[in-house]
């Protein structure tokens, strides 16, 4: 049941009651002297109080308001008609112009049909209660007691009759025409609404609307997540936006500024606002505010940026590091002879450094190939515990450092090669950075989703922060004999993936990478 129409009901009910205790007061008090028409009048307020109180208890309890309705305007319409035989008759009376009001009643609760039916209802009853006066079945009496003559009123009476009935159905289709149009305006505005709020919900992003003063008039759902409280009508615009946007918001509520947009970082989201200001014949009358999460969008431009930068570090470099490499084959190899001649233990030494240097450098450009070339990668579902395990027992050859591997047996989308290589470079690099201390080195798989998320911990000396953004960068190291392609491979091999990394480090405390990889679809319930 609509409680609209309940609360619609209350109301009527109440200016109902007042309009019936004004009339039958008012006529109660037309007599000074005790008679019939006063006790009748008396009667009517006492018996019309106790029916409303009445109607208060079963409005609440009632489900079919509409019969409820209906039974009241019967009701009213018969006690009218009552009312009016102590009034002098219908015809002298003015008690049936109530007729009006309830016939307007009836179109506001049920528009055209309800509003024609009521009107029938009013005419059959005035005009039974018309020929039973004038043929005298039903005596009249004044507001005195004094009884009517129904001669006196007979001169007029059909015309009054006639009036009568044409404007109860007059002002029928009349009240049932405007009800309509309400109506339909009232369903129009509904639809509206609805729309408007469907569109404030919907959109992906954080909106507010500000009145001409600053003060909150509307938001949505992810406006209030962003301000992170609970928002009320009429909160000032310092109080909902952060610092940023306040002060964006501050210069165009005083300048007048049309559109404002500008991007700015809060932690480690990245957001774009866009403020505008809702004008009417030249003057501001509201401001709305849009905040757009462009985070990923963020992420995928310095991912493009680093790949163009890669890119053309391939370019490049690729031309460089072949033709190092044949001059540096022959010096290694020419090396590599002088060894079958006899040397004195300081020319042994200068050779054996001379040696490994040119194995160095030559670990470099092999590195630095292998980082810039275009290697295909061949995709398939690879048991990522298995293969850790794998590296894992390789490197525990090289290092006493304890290896400690746990997760769940999981499998990722991925080129086995570059996984063994991508794993082999980050657990050495756990292991060296925690080499003096005795925690082990932690290998986690877990599943994160559609993805399997791999964690490699260490208790390590750390990544100062200023140096995070940097460790993916080509021949970006803080180690003595290190070349810096490490991690830049590392990166790029699960970029080739589809995967990504993320790096949690504090000074003396440790360093965690974390490495997500898309998960091979059989593993996914």
């Amino acid at each position: 049941m609509n409680p609209d129409l309940r609360k619609k009901t209350l109301v009527y009910l109440i200016v109902r009651i007042a309009i019936i205790n004004f009339v039958s007061g008012f006529l109660f008090f037309m007599s000074s002297t005790p008679n019939l028409s006063k006790s009748f009048f008396l009667g009517t307020l006492i018996a019309v109080n106790f029916l409303f109180l009445l109607s208060l208890i079963l409005l609440q309890r009632m489900e079919r308001i509409k019969t409820f309705l209906y039974a009241h305007f019967i009701f009213d319409v018969f006690l009218i008609t009552i009312l009016s035989f102590f009034d002098g008759g219908v015809v002298d009376s003015d008690l049936p112009l109530l007729f009006y009001l309830i016939i307007l009643a009836a179109g506001v609760f049920f528009y055209d049909r309800g509003s024609v039916l009521v009107a029938t209802i009013v005419s059959i009853s005035y005009i039974s209660s018309f020929v039973l006066l004038l043929t005298e079945q039903i005596p009249a009496h004044d507001v005195t007691g004094t009884l009517i003559n129904p001669a006196q009123t007979q001169e007029m009476a059909f015309l009054t009759l006639f009036i009568n009935l044409v404007l109860f159905y007059i002002a029928s289709y009349v009240i049932s025409n405007l009800g309509m149009a309400y109506l339909k305006k009232g369903e129009e505005f509904e639809v509206q609404r609805i729309l408007l709020d469907d569109i404030f919900e919907n959109v992906t992003f954080s909106l507010f609307v500000f009145d001409h003063q600053g003060l909150l008039s509307r938001w949505n759902s992810l406006g209030e997540a962003f301000a992170g409280k609970k928002l009320r009508l009429g909160f000032p615009y310092s109080q909902v936006l952060p610092d940023e946007i306040a002060i964006a918001m501050k210069k165009v509520y005083q300048h007048h500024v049309e559109n404002y947009g500008d991007d700015f970082k809060r932690g480690q989201q990245y957001f774009n606002i866009q403020i505008s200001a809702i004008r009417k014949n030249d003057n501001d009358i509201g401001y709305m505010v849009l905040v757009h999460d462009i985070t990923a969008k963020k992420a995928l431009e310095e991912k493009l940026l680093e790949m163009d930068k890669l890119a053309y570090l391939g370019t490049l470099g690729a031309g460089m590091a072949h033709e190092l490499r044949n001059p540096l084959a022959s010096l290694y190899g020419s090396i590599q002879l002088l060894d079958e001649r006899p040397f004195n233990e300081k020319d042994r030494h200068l050779y054996g450094l001379i040696l490994r240097e040119a194995e160095r450098l030559n670990k470099i450009v092999s590195d630095f190939l292998d980082f810039v070339k275009g290697e295909h990668v061949e995709k398939k579902a690879v048991p990522i515990k298995e293969l850790i395990r794998e590296v894992i027992l390789m490197l525990s050859v090289l290092t006493e450092k304890e290896i400690r591997l746990a997760g769940e047996d999981l499998s990722v989308v991925g080129d086995r090669n570059l996984l063994i290589q991508t794993f082999n470079n980050l657990i050495w690099n756990a292991v060296e950075a925690s080499d003096k201390e005795e925690e082990p080195v932690l290998v986690d798989i877990r599943e994160e989703g559609n993805e399997c998320l791999v964690e490699v911990r260490d208790t390590g000396i750390g990544i100062d922060p200023e140096e995070l953004n940097n460790i993916f960068t080509p021949f970006y190291s803080k180690k003595k004999k290190g070349a810096g392609l490490g991690l830049a491979i590392v990166k790029k091999n699960i970029m080739n993936m589809d995967g990504r990394i993320e790096v949690e480090s504090r000074r003396k405390k440790g360093t965690v990478m974390r490495i997500f990889l898309p998960r091979a679809r059989a593993d996914i319930q």
